[in-house]
């Protein structure tokens, strides 16, 4: 397949099966495609550890975009080529916010190519979703 044409997927409610996983058939296919030189990747909302989870068996030649855009991610070499940090003032005006209005929120943290998730509360059970 030789061709100048991205192709970018999303997963949850386009790649994924019912049940939050890639099909064996899905992945046998799009690894054929990106083997034949096929241009593929995905951009997701999910860390890179749903990503991988819900991925597994699929190989990439092209980086993934996870965490909604925040950050570009080479499977090949295991390295987040791009983030976009949240500034310091922005991420205490926004913990205020979260608290005046009794919300439970949580961030993830990079540190050292590993993800850390971190929230101090739930403020009810439909924040464990």
């Amino acid at each position: 397949m030789k061709t100048k044409t991205l192709y970018i997927s999303d997963l949850d409610g386009t790649l994924l099966t019912p049940d939050g996983f890639l099909s064996e058939k899905s992945c046998q296919i799009l690894n054929e495609v990106i083997r034949d030189g096929g241009k593929f990747t995905i951009a997701t909302s999910r860390n890179l550890v749903a990503f991988l989870a819900r991925t597994k068996g699929l190989t990439f030649r092209i980086p993934v975009v996870l965490n909604t855009g925040a950050c570009i991610y080479d499977l090949k070499v295991q390295h987040y080529k791009f983030v976009t940090p949240i500034p310091l003032h922005s991420l205490i005006s926004l913990k205020q916010k979260l608290e005046e209005n009794r919300i439970g929120g949580f961030i993830y943290a990079l540190k050292d190519e590993q993800i850390w998730l971190i929230y101090e509360r739930y403020y009810d059970d439909c924040d464990k979703l």
